[in-house]
């Protein structure tokens, strides 16, 4: 016998959040999931300030190629991390603009950086 129960919006939301926090922590961290607020057109180019070249031409960018850049950056990030080097930001824009040939500012790097450790809760 099951019978059935009518929840209003109140309790539905809190069991949604509940079931959000369980799968978070069984998930663990998820380094793969890029949550940079990028927008694109419908053609899947990238919306707003463009990454430019290391001529300095504006370039568009795929959000593949996008996703690509970002988890080589993470991985970078995290490996310098793990070796203790620090300064380490100069080496990371040098290694995307020979692999990807774009030109990254270091607020952009720093940005990505912060990502992770919000990700990570420090």
């Amino acid at each position: 016998m099951t019978e059935d129960i009518t929840l209003n919006n109140k309790e539905k939301k809190i069991i949604l959040l509940v079931r959000d926090i369980i799968e978070q922590e069984t998930l663990g961290r998820n380094l793969n999931k890029v949550d940079l607020k990028t927008q694109y057109s419908k053609k899947g180019l990238k919306k707003g300030c463009k990454f430019t070249d290391s001529s300095g031409n504006k370039v568009n960018i795929s959000p593949e190629k996008n996703e690509e850049m970002i988890s080589f950056i993470q991985d970078e990030i995290i490996n310098y991390e793990r070796q203790r080097v620090k300064m380490y930001g100069p080496l990371i824009i040098k290694k995307v603009n020979e692999k990807f040939n774009i030109h990254l500012s270091p607020a952009f790097v720093n940005g990505i950086k912060k990502k992770i450790g919000e990700s990570n809760g420090c």
